[in-house]
């Protein structure tokens, strides 16, 4: 529904992000003390790859009836390969944020965690991609269901700006101290 999802486009970007009890919701979950959950979706955890594919040439011509009076001479069709990078959806599972830190768990892979000093900025394709680019491990790509893609969006860049406010605030003080 369109007007619900405008209505949490809207509440992502004017509303207080209220702690989400996700032990109930992910049991074994365990979070450390103080850590809270602010949103989950489900999600797919994607890399780029170079795929190479052939050219279908047999696929296009086989529909054509030759007529048998027609020789054909040469060698044998070689069928062009296309290399094409492409993104992969690797690994399903579930993307939390939290106070503290972005959580991808799967029952595939290691969790992969992000603290949010880690993250210098995420680039949403406008669809359903969220590229989040880091000081340290370079970019996380996931891939998010259409209706929770640009919700989560705002509210990932809303922390980030929070974070940034508060490690700023924080340098200038431990500045201010040693002067």
């Amino acid at each position: 529904n369109a007007l619900e999802h405008y209505r949490n486009l809207w509440n992502a970007e004017n509303t207080e992000l209220n702690p989400i009890n996700i032990q109930e919701m992910i049991p074994g979950l365990e979070l450390p003390e103080g850590e809270v959950c602010l949103c989950f979706t489900n999600s797919g955890f994607c890399r780029q790859k170079v795929i190479e594919t052939q050219d279908n040439i047999f696929e296009m011509t086989r529909k054509f009836n030759i007529d048998e009076t027609v020789s054909f001479k040469g060698g044998k069709l070689e069928q062009n390969k296309i290399k094409e990078d492409t993104l992969v959806v690797e690994d399903l599972g579930v993307f939390l944020v939290t106070n503290a830190r972005l959580i991808y768990l799967s029952e595939k892979i290691e969790p992969q965690i992000i603290d949010w000093d880690q993250l210098e900025s995420t680039e949403f394709d406008g669809a359903t991609i969220i590229t989040f680019k880091t000081k340290n491990e370079g970019d996380w790509v996931y891939k998010f269901p259409d209706e929770a893609a640009d919700v989560l969006d705002i509210i990932i860049n809303r922390c980030l700006k929070g974070i940034k406010a508060v490690l700023s605030q924080m340098e200038t003080e431990a500045a201010e101290q040693k002067a």
